[in-house]
């Protein structure tokens, strides 16, 4: 009896462990995924919080595209998650597991993240998202990150992770705290736009937009090239 038993639980044991591996959404092809839903992962959030049974049937097991802000990441026990924030409540998560470890190498906090992946409902610590990978313009926003300056050492700027560039950057590589430093950045497809002003602290600050093309490089409007350092 208790060798029937033991050979019942194996055979379970391993009907799960196969089940596990075909249900899992990095072993899914990009090729094979087609985003279904377009969604800011407050907006996820905000759907499962209002009728969790609905969010399922509507998302459950769909390949979609998410962004958000990441608030942190863990590499622990193979699984390699960033957490995007979805509200005032610091519980209030999507969690992010990316399928490639190179990709998820390079995600840095507070760092604004566009990914295709597989919702697969609330978990414990959130609203789980598996078999993520970058999108073509998540990736190019991921790209952009650091310091670009040209063939000679000269610096064009500095882009952080939140959205917001440096011009002047100090010898440890990182933004100098001078006036006037910063300015947004937005990519719209291969343009890169920055907004400004010339002074912060005028009666009335005078704005500025520039419009960079991102192309194997960054190149100005008069056609210098500026091309990222590797530290």
């Amino acid at each position: 009896m208790k060798k029937v038993l033991m050979c019942f639980v194996t055979i379970i044991a391993i009907l799960f462990v196969v089940g596990c591996f075909e249900d899992d959404a990095d072993n899914v092809a990009k090729s094979q995924i087609s985003s279904a839903y377009e969604l800011t992962a407050a907006e996820l959030y905000s759907e499962y919080s209002k009728n969790k049974k609905a969010a399922d049937e509507k998302y459950k097991k769909k390949w979609m595209t998410i962004s958000g802000e990441v608030v942190s990441t863990s590499n622990s026990l193979g699984m390699k998650n960033a957490t995007l924030g979805a509200g005032s409540n610091g519980d209030d998560v999507v969690e992010i597991y990316f399928r490639d470890k190179d990709e998820f190498a390079t995600i840095k906090k507070e760092q604004h993240i566009t990914i295709i992946g597989r919702c697969d409902g609330k978990g414990i610590t959130g609203i789980e998202i598996n078999g993520a990978y970058f999108t073509e313009a998540g990736k190019a926003s991921n790209d952009i990150l650091g310091t670009w300056a040209d063939s000679e050492g000269n610096v064009l700027a500095r882009f952080n992770p939140n959205g917001w560039l440096c011009w002047e950057i100090n010898r440890d590589g990182q933004c100098a705290e001078v006036d006037n430093n910063s300015a947004r950045y937005e990519l719209k497809g291969n343009t890169i736009e920055v907004k400004g002003v010339y002074d912060a602290y005028a009666d009335e600050p005078e704005e500025y937009v520039r419009k960079w093309t991102f192309e194997n490089g960054i190149i100005l409007a008069d056609g210098r090239k500026y091309t990222k350092r590797k530290n």
